[in-house]
């Protein structure tokens, strides 16, 4: 076919001048351009029929809807135009290609991105892998094996946090807490450690239910009673619930009934009052533990109150702990102005920190931050908690550092780690 006139040339009309354009996005570009500057797609060579206006190749000499000529010589043969038709045919084939493998891959992200939100929340709402957490109330031999005969790993300190996976009897019939230290398995005896904090309701309510028979040390009472009362709330309706209800009451009532405490006494009948009046598997047998507690307390005589009975000793004296779990810290923010990286800042608390309704952390501590990075040019600084001081203590814990742009507002920094507050 005979394309070109005398000078060698193919002279086009002036009102249907080629241009390339995206298939994708539908813009135009000036003639020569090989890739959209805004999806980056590869660009066709077009032109728009001044006569029909619809879009075909710039390989065609005349348009294949109304066969307008597009040269300006009409002394040139164009012949039939039937290979050019092909060609946009299979260029419409491939830009559907295209398209059809662009919406195969925007379908293949969204399903990845969900699945990958899923398992984050799954992860984040899943239990631990450790059945409980408490701490050592002395200082505790950590054996290798569940025995009084197995050698000892290591020795731990009063108040040393310890994550318990599971429990262990040994052939003496005395059971142990299995420890996870440093990917080592060790052992620590119940008497040597607080009540266990549950975080899975089956294993840890074991754990817990086997410390609470264990119990005699009137100080660990409060403890004990609060360990229960976080299980309770945790897991509302729970029948493990009840039963370890029952446990501490019967416990604290054999306490009484040695030291005389009318303070254990009420706390017991309190609580089988509660379960009895609860009309779960366990109220019928509260309802008799009560009247025994009754008849007890009638028949027992009034010991007056000496000097010695009210006074502690032993390792455990005037020992008060509050272990704070996945507490979030509340802290309003002071003036940030020049400040600038690694400086350290002292705030108030926002709002005290209770555990089991007693003040664990008052509203006057003060919490200790760290600039981690400053930018003044977006007026933002980013914070990290370091650490809380109060009663001529300093608390050191660990929390994710947190932007801030505005001074006065409340930051709310969640604890990576239990923290253990000794009194």
């Amino acid at each position: 076919m005979n394309t070109e006139s005398s000078s060698g040339q193919v002279r086009f009309i002036p009102n249907a001048p080629a241009y390339a354009m995206c298939m994708i996005c539908d813009t135009k570009h000036a003639p020569g351009t090989e890739s959209c500057p805004k999806c980056h797609s590869p660009l066709s060579a077009v032109r728009t029929c001044p006569d029909c206006g619809r879009v075909v190749s710039a390989k065609h000499l005349k348009c294949v809807y109304c066969s307008l000529s597009f040269v300006l010589d009409e002394s040139i043969d164009l012949g039939p135009q039937t290979a050019p038709v092909a060609v946009a045919e299979a260029d419409d084939k491939h830009l559907e290609r295209r398209r059809a493998i662009l919406v195969s891959v925007g379908v293949f992200l969204i399903v990845v991105l969900i699945g990958l939100a899923t398992t984050i929340m799954r992860s984040r709402s899943s239990s631990p892998e450790y059945a409980a957490e408490t701490y050592a109330i002395h200082a505790a031999p950590l054996r290798l094996q569940a025995s009084l005969s197995a050698g000892t790993a290591e020795t731990v300190q009063a108040g040393t946090i310890l994550r318990l996976t599971k429990m262990e009897l040994d052939p003496q019939g005395r059971r142990w807490f299995a420890v996870q230290r440093e990917g080592a398995e060790e052992f620590v005896s119940l008497n040597d450690v607080a009540p266990p904090k549950v975080h899975q309701t089956e294993a840890g309510s074991q754990m817990l239910r086997a410390w609470l028979l264990s119990l005699s040390d009137p100080d660990l009472v409060t403890e004990s009673l609060g360990a229960v009362n976080y299980f309770c709330a945790q897991n509302v309706g729970s029948a493990r619930c009840e039963e370890l209800r029952w446990v501490i009451a019967e416990r604290l009532r054999s306490m009484s009934q040695k030291s005389g405490s009318p303070e254990m006494a009420a706390k017991s009948r309190e609580i089988l009052k509660s379960i009895a009046e609860g009309k779960g598997k366990m109220s019928s047998e509260a309802s008799k533990a009560l009247d025994n507690v009754d008849r007890e307390e009638i028949r027992r005589p009034a010991q007056p109150k000496t000097g010695a009975s009210k006074k502690r000793n032993g390792a455990n004296a005037g020992r008060e702990y509050a272990l704070i779990d996945r507490a979030e810290v509340q802290v309003r923010v002071p003036n940030l102005k020049s400040v600038a990286k690694g400086t350290v800042l002292r705030t108030p608390v926002a709002h005290e920190i209770k555990v089991n309704e007693q003040i664990a952390v008052p509203s006057d501590a003060i919490c200790v931050l760290q600039v981690i990075d400053a930018d003044p040019a977006r007026s933002t600084v980013t914070l990290q908690l370091t650490g809380i001081e109060f009663g001529g203590k300093r608390y050191n814990v660990s929390t994710t550092p947190q932007r801030v742009n505005a001074p006065g507002a409340v930051v709310v920094f969640p604890l990576n780690s239990a923290l253990l507050i000794n009194h």
